[in-house]
């Protein structure tokens, strides 16, 4: 059972404590605060130079291929500008910096393996830090038949190789 009276907290079944209203509040310090700002300051620099050193690649074709001319941004095309930082290879999507996100704006359909060089993938292998949002939209091998069966048949491939 507690009481508080002239700014002493009192226990009855303990001997007195006496506590000032100041100290009870338990506020944190200025060093406290120096130092949660500077916490904050720390996180937020690190989080800016991060998304300072990253760029959005927009996919807008619904195909893998690669096309330099066809005014659109396959996803194997944004994978590979990803992969190469600042290095535009494919001037239909941006070129990547950093950890890129890549963005589907439409449902891709993969037609054929587009890299043999590690196995049989419907995209170039990943090779860098990538973010690939499918915004509700759909990444899938146009043939959806699949077996696996031994026999080797063009509409089987990853589609992904990381």
């Amino acid at each position: 059972m507690e009481n508080l009276e002239e700014g002493c907290l009192h226990d009855f079944h303990a001997d007195p404590l006496c506590v000032s209203a100041r100290t009870a509040k338990s506020r944190p310090s200025t060093a406290m605060w120096k130092w949660i700002s500077t916490l904050g300051l720390v996180f937020w620099m690190s989080t800016s130079a991060s998304a300072a050193l990253a760029e959005t690649i927009v996919v807008t074709g619904s195909s893998g291929i690669i096309d330099n001319k066809d005014g659109s941004c396959s996803i194997s095309e944004a994978i590979k500008n990803a992969n190469a930082d600042d290095n535009k290879m494919h001037p239909d999507c941006a070129a990547g910096k950093g950890t890129d996100t890549i963005v589907l704006s439409r449902d891709v359909k993969l037609e054929t393996d587009v890299d043999k060089a590690d196995g049989r993938n419907g995209t170039p292998s990943i090779s860098s830090s990538i973010i690939l949002e499918g915004g509700g939209f759909t990444l899938q091998r146009a043939d959806l038949i699949c077996t696996l069966d031994g026999v080797i048949q063009s509409n089987e491939f990853r589609l992904l190789h990381i």
